[in-house]
């Protein structure tokens, strides 16, 4: 839908000299004139506090305010719009529930049920309360298509369950679970349901009374809306069953220092200010999507995937993760001899935005048997041209690797544009030799990098040397580069070498990402940690 696209402005400038190709719409989308344009009107025109102003402006505002949380009532097809809570996101949603609702009611001996794909904003308040009250936690598994196995999780369901989580879409594989079903069967045994949306509103028709669920949230940000702000449907028993989580201005209808008596609903849930301006431009997010030809949208991306998953598929090394029966418009997958991370950043120096890693769903991920994913995931502004270009890139890279690499000299790094350095590195990260297994253990690992890699220092007379090893071709890199400026020294200077200095004027620090940087720090303080205890030694 590439007319849709030009209602994006980001797509219509170059990043970092090169035109997007934007393949990271699950973990955020981008932002339509609309939705900009009702944001910057609100600070513009009408910038105010709502509800209790008397002027003009706060008028204006909380009518604007208002309108929205009828359009996100609309959207879900909520019975009232008193049963539309606006959050501060969808995670904020799932607190709220899990801390209102359901930790007053939770006994010991209770059960919840949550699918072995859920995100860990719906993973770890269930996780927390079944702990502290001595619940037992119950997970939902697939099957090895990444379908949910219905038959499975209908076993797990009984007299004892009060609640299920599930999420209405995958944002790991794309798997559309069968929401009405498992919901209905929830109720049967008089369990509470908890749909997580935030994959599902840029994709599906949401109605929220053919799914028959208790509660249901939202995320701004993965629907063309702005960040830091949600909503949360409940059934209106529930919601007044719901104990304030939040205690603040707003809320209340009469206080005095000794009792409260909270406002009606929605607002006594809604403490303090809201995000007025960006509830404001959700609902305009709401009004974009419902504006457009829903049936045309679906076709399109199932005519995207198709294309995606065929051209993953057809690349030699490239393994998907996942075929499930009803998938949205994302794809994850894998390539041999590249971590995650390493692709995603070697895509990213070309232009392609994906994601890379656990995606917040780290336990899916682990089962899968991964470090992580490389994932694609498309939008309504996709279009074949950005699969193409994915598809082009994979080839380059998987060529390139497969090509000779030159040496460089005393390990360092060449000059000139990041791109070509960083090339580079991932070359003198495969040239480095591989540990076996036995050396790959606890007493060597490397705490608080998120790629697996150890360390480990040896003496030869007055001198010590270091050697590493990593999952990543890119941190085997780093660690080459790094012990080749100190190895040979006495371990009282290998531990005082600044490698922040030496970093910065490599220009590491300023090029990688903040995960890689925390990482490349554990291995600085693994490293001067060894030389120090050496040093003892000695």
């Amino acid at each position: 839908m590439l007319s849709v696209r030009e209602q994006f402005p980001i797509f219509g400038q170059l990043v970092e000299g090169q035109r997007l190709v934007y393949l990271d719409s699950a973990a955020t989308t981008q932002k339509p004139q609309p939705v900009l344009k009702a944001l910057g009107d609100h600070y513009r025109l009408r910038n105010a506090n709502i509800h209790r102003a008397t002027h003009a402006l706060g008028r204006q505002a909380t009518r604007a305010f208002e309108a929205a949380r009828d359009e996100l009532a609309q959207f879900v097809n909520a019975p009232e719009r008193e049963s539309l809570i606006i959050t501060r996101g969808a995670t904020d949603g799932l607190n709220l529930i899990a801390n209102g609702y359901l930790a007053p009611r939770l006994m010991a001996g209770d059960e919840l049920v949550i699918t072995a794909l859920e995100h860990h904003a719906n993973l770890l308040p269930w996780q927390r309360l079944a702990h502290r009250h001595g619940a037992q936690l119950k997970v939902a598994p697939l099957d090895g298509d990444g379908n949910l196995d219905l038959a499975a999780y209908a076993r797990l369901l009984g007299p004892q369950t009060r609640l299920v989580a599930m999420a209405h879409v995958s944002n790991v594989l794309g798997t559309v679970l069968p929401v009405a079903e498992m919901v209905q069967l929830a109720h049967e045994v008089g369990a509470v349901t908890v749909v997580d949306g935030t994959q599902a509103a840029a994709h599906l028709a949401i109605d929220v009374q053919a799914l028959g669920c208790d509660f249901y949230v939202l995320s701004g940000h993965k629907m063309y809306g702005p960040t830091g702000v949600g909503a949360l449907y409940g059934r209106l028993e529930l919601l007044e069953a719901l104990e304030p989580v939040t205690l603040g201005g707003e809320m209340v209808a009469e206080v005095d220092y000794h009792s409260v008596r909270f406002a009606e609903l929605p607002y006594r849930l809604e403490a303090g200010t809201p995000p007025i301006a960006e509830a404001i431009a959700m609902g305009a997010a709401a009004m974009f999507i419902t504006g457009l030809d829903r049936q045309r949208l679906r076709e399109h991306e199932a005519d995207l995937l198709e294309q995606l998953r065929t051209t993953l598929a057809a690349i030699d090394g490239v393994t998907l993760i996942g075929s499930p029966e009803s998938q949205v418009a994302l794809q994850s997958f894998t390539v041999a001899g590249w971590h995650p991370h390493d692709l995603a950043r070697a895509l990213d120096l070309r232009g392609i935005a994906v994601r890379a890693g656990h995606h917040c769903a780290q336990p899916l991920v682990k089962a899968l048997g991964l470090v992580g994913t490389v994932r694609a995931s498309l939008g309504v502004y996709s279009g074949s041209d950005c699969i193409t270009a994915l598809g082009l890139a994979l080839r380059d890279l998987l060529a390139d690797s497969d090509q000779p690499s030159q040496q460089l000299g005393r390990v360092q790094l060449p000059a000139g544009p990041w791109a070509q350095r960083y090339q580079a590195l991932l070359k003198l990260g495969r040239e480095q030799p591989r540990w076996l297994a036995a050396e790959q253990v606890a007493a060597t690992a490397v705490i608080g990098c998120e790629s697996k890699t150890w360390l480990r220092l040896w003496q030869e007379g007055e001198a010590v040397y270091a050697a590493g090893d990593s999952d990543s071709a890119l941190i085997r890199g780093v660690i080459a580069l790094l012990v080749a400026q100190v190895n040979g020294l006495p371990p009282g200077q290998m531990r005082d070498f600044d490698y922040d200095d030496y970093l910065d004027r490599e220009g590491l620090w300023r090029e990688l990402s903040p995960s890689r940087g925390n990482g490349l720090r554990a291995i600085i303080n693994a490293l001067r940690h060894l030389a120090g205890e050496r040093d003892r030694v000695i």
